[in-house]
């Protein structure tokens, strides 16, 4: 039962899992963060960024950018 319950579906990729995941959605409060330590899709300024990320000021938000992967 446990791999008939395990194979159901398929893997989804990225993009559909932003569709599911509503995109760069961000739960209230996630945001709050210390500079150097703000994660994935929330406001930035350059340098605040959690590691292996970058502040993508192409996005537009209230400050310079969003956060994202390289």
């Amino acid at each position: 039962m446990k791999k008939s319950i395990l194979n159901i579906g398929q893997a989804l990729n990225k993009a559909e899992q932003k569709n599911v995941l509503g995109g760069n959605f961000t739960r209230p409060g996630r945001c709050d963060a210390i500079e150097g330590e703000v994660p994935h899709g929330c406001p930035c300024n350059p340098g605040w960024c959690l590691g292996g990320m970058y502040c993508d000021t192409g996005q537009s938000s209230h400050l310079a950018g969003i956060c994202a992967y390289n």
